[in-house]
């Protein structure tokens, strides 16, 4: 939001900001509206002024100069210049020897083709007010001869540039962020007077309005007003509205449409002038819009409407975007002679859906999407059409008309929202030992009256202040006006034990204890959007793909979808790593993906995913004999590390199905399984994908559902002291169906040999040889022990002999005999 100095003091005494202009701001950014820029317009129009140009000649040696006798007021210059677009008698910028132009060009004397010259004729391009002009600029024929062209142009002026947060609807006009500043310096705002010469009918003879709010959502408009002018003269703007809008960088179009947009920069508040001409049927209806009906805007575009846009419409078709652009249909003209004038104010929720729908933001949509004034509608409506009769020789029709929601004539009419809040709770939260009469003095500097009673204050809250709803909200006045600077640094009291950690708190702990855990194996995080476009999701999203959501409203077409898995973006991070020569890379992401699930009431659910991706050589160092690249089983022993540091154990392999993951390589790579089955994958990257991006070293990735890893996470480790009595470990050769998976086998012997069998591990497999068709052969060992006694070899084969008869019965696995 850009704000003149000049403008602003037509509201308060701007004397003390020039005084000391950092000084003030400082304090305005203090109060929360950040002043980012202050720019000085008379910069580099030091030395320019207006000067007449006397006489025109033709160059002695050049045919496209001229030379000029220039009169600045003081004395007549000799000037040479190229320019064609003057004559004698004009009025023109004059840059004299010394002067150093907006554009950096220093002024001095000079020598064109033998002839002198003592300064230089300025374009709009030259002093910084125009990306392109026909030739030097031409002044108006009333300007005085030596006035500094700062001056005559408006431009002795400093504009400040604020970044307003999106609660801070208020401060998004001169007035709003005058009424701040009045609170800095201790005065008093002056508000315009507004004074309305009303003639002719009453305006409800000419127009009919219909607030046509659907049911179950009855305040999508909250309130609507408007009048009729008739007899108006569309022609420029008087100088000082044009410099009002031209120091803030604004275009002068005509004086109605400049009119608007100075209420709109003083109040804050959104007008529209319809030329009443071009209203059918003398109605407006405020209505959601029928799909498929389109809309000329007042940018050259048009839109096809949707169900949920709100419009202003006639008795026919839809004329105005509601709150987010005007309709090319129905603008003001050189032609206009009669004007409709629109004010209102819309739900913010709408007006900010319709504008993204259609790539449609405006200075409008942007005021309307942070909540308007609603008590300040018809002032700021008022004194437009007061400034419409005076500059546009209109005649304003008596009255209005105007229509409510119930919400919005709660808002306009209705009794002031009233927070009670405590000074002990207000220091309490604050961290301060204000008194009484120091947070009401506060308070009213921030614009809310008080009423004490007792230890309570109940607080009135300004219409224009719609960012005020709780206690904690005031607190926030109470310290934006006395100082956040002024708060002691002091350690907190304990006053109540921590409560119990929660569910969710466990997770978030188990979730830092695994971004350490890869953090000290050598992985740096990533930190990706949440979304990403259609064709990257095809080929990144892995098996649930198919269940991805589609955004209604993308920023743009890069993200459309929500990711349901993290690899595309973490690849995308590896990449641009690589590009810079990084070699060594070992990356990794936790966040959440989202998927469809009709099951939710949302219709999506979220699932937790650990990715990570890397790449290079396993050791550090280039002199170690053990260096060398990464491999699938360093990919393993990363992920197995990380999740030993939650406790997460018991992590299985398994093959994937014929079909494989297309991402990965179909030799190296294999599903990850935890707790209760299969919950991701891990492997080499597939050989298309390392040589489609000229991938000089293998790239190994895994990606798991953490929500299943936690699942199993152990919180509390328990540690048991060294067995003293010695472990038995058998191994045996078994004959395993082709089909059959190794883990089955695993799981099978652990069943049958509680509660002695401690662990059983896959040594080997074999087909080929000796086996019979179908079968493979698989080698397992496995251990057995008791805490409190040694076990005797009797007991041993016994346990064996029940292995090998359940794997025979439950499996069809046999013993390997040869």
């Amino acid at each position: 939001m850009k704000i003149s100095l000049n403008w602003l003091s037509d509201y308060l005494d701007v004397a003390p900001i020039r005084a000391d202009l950092k000084g003030v701001l400082s304090k305005l950014t203090m109060r929360g509206l950040e002043v980012e820029s202050i720019h000085d317009l008379s910069k580099g129009f030091d030395k320019v002024v207006v000067a007449l140009l006397e006489t025109r000649d033709r160059h002695p040696n050049a045919d496209r100069l001229s030379v000029c006798k220039v009169n600045n007021g003081k004395e007549t210059l000799q000037i040479v210049c190229g320019a064609q677009n003057m004559k004698a008698g004009d009025k023109v910028a004059l840059s004299m020897i010394g002067a150093h132009l907006p554009n950096g060009l220093k002024i001095e004397k000079g020598k064109i083709r033998d002839v002198e010259s003592f300064g230089m004729l300025c374009s709009e391009v030259e002093l910084g007010l125009a990306d392109q002009s026909e030739g030097i600029m031409i002044l108006p024929a009333d300007a005085k001869v030596g006035t500094p062209l700062a001056t005559q142009l408006g431009r002795e002026d400093i504009v400040f540039e604020l970044n307003v947060t999106p609660n801070r609807g208020d401060a998004l006009s001169h007035i709003g962020v005058a009424r701040e500043l009045a609170s800095i310096l201790g005065q008093k705002l002056k508000l315009p007077s507004i004074t309305v010469s009303e003639a002719g009918g009453n305006t409800s003879d000419k127009i009919k309005v219909a607030l046509q709010n659907p049911e179950g959502a009855p305040d999508l408009c909250l309130q609507y007003h408007a009048r009729f002018i008739e007899g108006v003269k569309i022609k420029p703007s008087p100088e000082w509205l044009k410099k009002r809008l031209t120091s803030i960088g604004l275009r002068p179009i005509n004086n109605i449409v400049d009119i608007t947009n100075f209420i709109l920069m003083e109040w804050g508040q959104p007008l529209h002038a319809f030329d009443y001409a071009q209203i059918k049927g003398g109605q407006i209806q405020v209505r959601l819009a029928k799909k498929g009906e389109k809309l000329p805007l007042l940018d050259a575009t048009t839109v096809e409407l949707d169900a949920s846009d709100l419009v202003i419409a006639d008795a026919e078709r839809p004329v105005a975007l509601a709150g987010v652009m005007g309709g090319g249909n129905s603008e003001v003209t050189e032609k206009t002679t009669s004007l409709l004038l629109e004010a209102a104010q819309f739900l913010p929720a709408t007006v900010r859906k319709t504008a993204r729908r259609h790539q449609k933001n405006s200075d409008s949509s942007h005021r309307f999407e942070r909540q308007i004034d609603a008590r300040a509608v018809r002032n700021a409506m008022d004194r437009a059409v007061a400034l419409i009769v005076e500059l546009g020789g209109g005649k304003a029709y008596k009255g209005a008309v105007s229509k409510y929601s119930p919400l919005g004539e709660r808002l306009a009419k209705g009794e002031p929202r009233v927070i009670e809040m405590s000074i002990r709770s207000a220091n309490k939260f604050l961290g301060t030992m204000l008194s009484q009469v120091q947070a009401v003095e506060c308070l009213k500097l921030a614009g809310f009256d008080s009423e004490v009673s007792g230890d309570r204050f109940r607080v009135t809250v300004p219409s224009y202040r719609t960012d005020v709803e709780l206690p904690e909200d005031l607190f926030e006045e109470i310290l934006r006006v006395w100082g956040y600077d002024k708060i002691e640094a002091r350690v907190p009291r304990m006053e109540f034990m921590p409560e119990p950690a929660t569910a969710t708190d466990l997770r978030s702990r188990l979730i830092e204890k695994l971004k350490l855990g890869l953090a000290e194996q050598g992985f740096n995080e990533a930190v990706n959007f949440a979304f990403t476009s259609k064709v990257t999701n095809e080929f990144w999203g892995g098996e649930e793909k198919k269940l991805a959501v589609e955004l209604a409203n993308p920023l743009n077409e890069q993200f459309t979808t929500m990711k349901t898995s993290l690899l595309g973006g973490l690849f995308e991070n590896f990449m641009t790593s690589a590009r810079h020569q990084q070699r060594n890379l070992r990356l990794f992401e936790v966040r959440p993906v989202y998927l469809r699930d009709e099951k939710t009431d949302t219709g999506m659910r979220e699932d937790w995913r650990l990715t990570a991706i890397c790449s290079g050589r396993s050791f550090s160092s280039p002199l170690d004999a053990n260096d060398r690249d990464l491999d699938f089983f360093d990919a393993k022993g990363f992920l197995e590390l990380a999740l030993e540091t939650v406790g997460a154990r018991g992590v299985r392999y398994m093959a994937f199905e014929a079909q494989g993951d297309s991402r990965l390589h179909p030799a190296q790579a294999a599903r990850v399984a935890i707790g209760r089955g299969p919950c991701g994958m891990i492997g080499r990257l597939h050989p298309k994908v390392e040589a489609e991006h000229k991938l000089r070293q293998p790239v190994f990735v895994f990606e798991i559902s953490l929500d299943r890893a936690l699942e199993v996470a152990k919180t509390e480790r328990k540690f048991t002291p060294v067995a003293k009595f010695p472990k038995v470990e058998r191994d045996l050769s078994l004959l395993v169906p082709q089909s059959l998976l190794a883990e089955k086998v695993v799981q099978t012997i652990q069943k049958l040999g509680k509660p002695l069998v401690e662990t059983v591990s896959v040594v080997d497999t074999y087909a080929g040889e000796k086996i019979p068709a179908g079968l493979r052969s698989l080698s397992v060992s496995f251990v057995l022990g008791d805490a409190t006694r040694t076990l005797e070899d009797g007991e041993v084969d016994l346990i064996t002999q029940k292995i090998l008869t359940g794997l025979d019965k439950e499996i069809g696995v046999k013993l390997r005999i040869q």
